[in-house]
């Protein structure tokens, strides 16, 4: 078989996977504690809280798969498994991740908690993919990976795509059970914690339950037998036409960057590298120099001219810790190594110990300002090739590779790139005299030469077949004289007025462009983050923008000028033109409120890949955005917010360091500007409070939910939610930290509030039942952990339905309860009788 069939295969089955996680029923967690709820995730994790519905399925389908033929498992692994495995393993990473955002207790964080609520998913099919995981290889690590190994002729995909399609609406059927009507109705009620609403609504899917409970039934056992018919569908189809593997075929990830096609000289330290590599590739070659002179363009030469001996080229934005983590996911990603929910730390492991066991890549490290981030996330084994550049060339820098330290151009370089760069490989008259004047008034430095070069080009009445440069001298001069500053080198003065002449030459919205673009990452800005749905551009930037032709023209100007780079989704400008900008703007602080005002309005849905994959794209704006605005707007409220919801990213990602240290930039601010007894510094308090219980600091995460604690008491009052919730989250802390009495004392102090101002019929009060019963069951408490367990089960189940997933989860507290009091009856009638 062909590799463009496996391609094809493989597509087939990703385009189904979303029709597939559109029909699993959705199950959400309705504002439950973080303790209770992961003490029942660990708990139940073998018995895996899914439906009566879902359980059955899963019991059929187990059945029928083990009693395929080895190879008729494998056909099933790749055609059925896929298109399931990945909406199962996204709904598994994400059941406790909500739960503990909960503890968050802003009213926009209950709000987004809610969104996502909706969209969790149950452990469907999981029981069935673990069995064709540990079928298909002896670990089930190469589950995923080798999936494309797996090709089939154009007829049978068609056939096994339609059988697909027939099983997604079987088994949307067979598990139409009523969660989705509890959704909307009752956790509306529940939210608006009115008792009245929440009564009807109650009543209401009471009564829809009830008279589709046999439907569900019929639906379960007639799906069953549909999925086995089209699980031997699958398997016929796949087996007449000659289903067999193909060679596994390595993925491989390429470096993404802009060629230069006017690169000049650099031959020594190009054939040294080369050399050194050759000779000893475990050493990393060091490419050190000045800003501007051409560090970065002398790294992508030598992949130009080298590629062909690798097979993998990574290119790794290393200016910060969290640009090296960034570009790993990119290659962990594109080498299929990584799930994108898998956490920072995962993702470095999992990228380095392939990295590590594997030869024939160059990874070239751009712009790395520290050393020791690099020494310890960069691959040891010696197996592959490092180039990395930086303006350092310290002690550290030495002892890490073998430094070379790249000079300005030679005088006959500089001519040489003139003529190249304005000829452009056509036949001129070249003033040869006039261009050894520009180089030695641009000092000889590569990035002055190259916007001479494009100032010259550009403006065609002095270009008079490369005759232009004594012209373009008289401008620089008559420029220069206006704006040369004792403040800057001369070395900054020449990168200034270079860059000036020729953002004079550009039209106004595409100054405005390379405006903001200064603002944020030399890396790369986001176009569509930061232009396409930025509401706070100015005229005509904001007008160009929403033009497409008109905005790729303007795009167009800064590239055609040397200004910028541009792949269309980001625009990449040099750092030293980034400050040269940047310098002509102070004063003019329009731009930077509006980069200010953009990145805190940013949000983030990190349970969606797409969303993900934004964060990591603008991180780095953002954070550049922030530090340029902490000089113009001291203390502003929306850098503190900005600074948070990039705490909370970074949380996610489980870079808690990070998470902390922006948490404390924005906690610095409500501090100052909002005292240290308001309800949003005290919020701050909390979600620092959180990071540490994560870190597994749990003295540390005590401190800071008390300090919220004490705010809330006092502003809010004793009974408002948010103290009710720090009440919690100071239990739960200590619930880990196996202090029972300081644990059961926060817990009664919530049940308390809860029971007085909800009523004993409502979620959240049974969530404190859950807590203190879960509390009670692991100090060997049987007889109480039953008595509050079945007051938590008797409300879940009477408002959220007896197949939500929280009444599951409080059922099997139940059911390790009644195991451990060997009750003599059955466990149904047990939980289900009369109680107080």
């Amino acid at each position: 078989m062909d590799e463009m069939k496996g391609k094809k295969l493989l597509e087939i089955l990703q385009s189904v996977t979303s029709a597939v996680a559109v029909v699993i029923p959705l199950i959400g967690i309705a504002s439950a504690s973080i303790n209770a709820v992961i003490k029942i995730g660990d708990k139940a994790a073998e018995r895996k809280a899914v439906t009566e519905s879902q359980r059955k399925i899963i019991d059929a389908v187990n059945d029928k798969f083990s009693k395929c033929s080895e190879n008729d498992k494998k056909i099933i692994s790749a055609a059925f498994g896929a298109t399931l495995v990945y909406s199962v393993d996204k709904s598994d990473r994400k059941t406790t991740k909500e739960d503990k955002s909960d503890k968050k207790a802003t009213k926009e964080d209950k709000k987004k908690i809610a969104k996502k609520d909706k969209k969790q998913g149950g452990y469907l099919f999981w029981d069935f993919l673990e069995y064709i995981k540990t079928s298909f290889d002896n670990d089930g690590s190469g589950f995923l990976e080798k999936l494309p190994q797996y090709a089939l002729e154009k007829e049978a995909e068609d056939k096994i795509k339609g059988v697909l399609r027939d099983l997604a609406k079987i088994i949307n059927d067979a598990l139409a059970d009523d969660v989705s009507v509890e959704g909307k109705s009752v956790a509306k009620a529940v939210n608006s914690h009115t008792d009245e609403a929440a009564k009807e609504s109650t009543e209401k899917v009471n009564k829809e339950a009830e008279k589709n409970k046999n439907e569900i039934n019929e639906n379960t056992n007639a799906g069953i037998d549909k999925i086995n018919v089209g699980i031997e569908k699958i398997i016929e189809i796949a087996s007449a036409k000659n289903f067999e593997p193909s060679e596994p075929r390595e993925k491989t990830f390429k470096a993404r960057y802009f060629e230069n096609k006017h690169f000049t000289g650099r031959e020594e330290p190009l054939d040294g590298i080369y050399q050194s590599l050759k000779e000893n590739g475990k050493l990393p070659q060091i490419v050190s120099g000045i800003g501007g002179v051409g560090k970065s363009e002398l790294a992508k030469e030598y992949i130009r001219r080298h590629e062909s001996e690798y097979r993998d080229i990574g290119w790794i934005n290393a200016e910060t810790k969290e640009g090296i983590q960034n570009s790993y996911r990119k290659i962990g990603e594109e080498k299929g190594l990584i799930h994108y929910l898998d956490k920072d730390e995962e993702v470095l492991n999992k990228v380095l110990g392939w990295l590590n066991n594997n030869g024939d890549w160059l990874l070239v490290y751009d712009n790395v300002e520290d050393i020791k981030p690099l020494r310890d996330m960069s691959p040891k084994s010696g197996k592959g090739h490092i180039i990395v550049t930086t303006r350092k060339n310290d002690a550290a820098f030495r002892a890490f590779g073998r430094l070379r330290e790249i000079k300005v151009f030679t005088p006959e370089d500089a001519v040489r790139f003139l003529k190249k760069r304005v000829s452009d490989g056509n036949e001129i008259d070249f003033d040869t005299a006039g261009a050894e004047r520009l180089a030695k008034k641009m000092g000889y430095l590569p990035l002055a030469l190259e916007q001479a070069a494009a100032y010259i080009i550009n403006t065609v009445s002095i270009v008079q077949k490369g005759k232009g440069f004594d012209e373009y001298i008289r401008r620089y001069d008559g420029y220069g004289d206006r704006v040369f500053t004792a403040d800057k080198s001369v070395y900054e003065n020449t990168v200034y007025v270079a860059v000036m002449l020729n953002v004079n030459s550009v039209s106004e919205a595409a100054q405005q462009l390379l405006y903001i673009s200064s603002y944020g990452s030399p890396d790369g800005v986001d176009i569509k983050t930061f232009f396409e749905e930025n509401e706070y551009l100015t005229e005509p930037l904001n007008s160009a923008i929403k033009d497409e032709l008109e905005r790729d023209e303007t795009i167009s100007e800064l590239t055609t000028y040397s200004l910028a780079e541009s792949n269309g989704k980001n625009i990449v400008v040099h750092r030293l033109l980034q400050d040269a900008v940047r310098d002509s703007l102070k004063g003019d602080n329009t731009y930077i409120e509006a980069c200010v005002k953009r990145s805190e309005e940013l949000r983030f849905d990190f349970g969606k890949k797409e969303e993900r994959d934004k964060f990591a794209a603008v991180e780095a704006s953002i954070v550049s955005i922030l530090s340029h605005g902490e000089k113009v707007f001291a203390d502003d409220i929306r850098i503190a917010n900005a600074y948070h919801e990039l705490g909370y990213g970074k949380n996610e990602f489980a870079e808690y360091d990070a998470a902390l240290d922006y948490y404390g930039k924005a906690l610095e601010i409500f501090e100052k500007v909002l005292g240290e007894e308001n309800p949003s510094t005290a919020t701050s308090y909390n979600n620092i409070g959180v990071l540490y219980y994560e870190k597994g600091d749990y003295d540390g995460a005590i401190e800071y939910h008390e300090k919220a604690l004490k705010i809330y008491e006092k502003v809010l009052g004793k009974e408002h939610p948010y103290t009710v919730t720090s009440y919690d989250n100071i239990g739960g802390v200590y619930d880990e930290k196996g202090d029972c009495d300081k644990a059961l004392e926060y817990y009664e102090k919530a049940l308390k509030i809860r029971e007085k101002v909800l009523g004993k019929e409502h979620t959240d009060t049974a969530q404190s039942y859950n807590n203190i019963g879960a509390l009670y069951y692991e100090n060997g408490d049987y007889g109480g952990a039953a008595k509050l367990l079945k007051k938590a089960y008797k409300v879940v189940k009477k408002v959220l339905g007896e197949e939500h997933s929280y009444t599951q989860g409080t059922r099997e507290w139940l059911r390790m309860t009644y195991d451990k009091l060997q009750i003599k009856k059955d466990f149904e009638e047990w939980i289900n009788e009369p109680g107080e």
